[in-house]
């Protein structure tokens, strides 16, 4: 098998995915930079069943403490399980949380490895969650 060499580029690769894995999705935030970021996958999005619509999972460089609800308020972080040793279903290691500004939508072949799922209890949570920050920005 040949090694990739330098300037090489990555396929993107199509990745069976389900509602509730955790993938890795090129996240745009607001301010910052766009970079390959743990999402959930949420649905496909409607009319386009090549695309799905994920949310963003960030840690914050490892800061994130779901106790100060002042930098971490509630109603845009949702804490996601995680375990240092990886033991928890989502595969994540650091404490985390899916963040409201997030939500993005891309076609299958952007997204990379799946490394983990929430089940279908907290994705019940996580959607109830989102609907409640929608009705909460409409205002």
């Amino acid at each position: 098998m040949k090694r990739a060499g330098r300037g090489a580029r990555p396929r993107p690769t199509v990745v069976p995915v389900v509602v509730g894995s955790i993938v890795y999705a090129p996240i745009t935030p607001a301010k910052g930079v766009t970079k390959p970021r743990p999402c959930v996958v949420l649905m496909e999005k409607p009319g386009a069943p090549d695309r799905l619509i994920v949310i963003g999972i960030t840690s914050d460089g490892g800061n994130y403490d779901p106790a100060d609800s002042r930098r971490y308020p509630p109603d845009r972080y949702f804490t996601i399980p995680s375990a240092a040793d990886g033991s928890v279903s989502t595969g994540l290691h650091r404490r985390c949380a899916v963040y409201a500004e997030f939500v993005q939508d891309f076609a299958r072949s952007q997204l990379t490895g799946t490394g983990g799922f929430i089940d279908a209890e907290l994705l019940e949570s996580l959607m109830a969650w989102i609907r409640a920050y929608i009705r909460k920005q409409r205002r």
